[in-house]
């Protein structure tokens, strides 16, 4: 379970930075 969480977390982040919401000085 806490590796599903996980991936969706990163396609979160990754679809974020994709549209320019994510902060950009902030790296995971």
């Amino acid at each position: 379970l806490a590796l599903h969480d996980a991936y969706h977390i990163g396609q979160i982040v990754f679809l974020s930075k994709m549209q320019g919401a994510w902060p950009g000085k902030r790296s995971f």
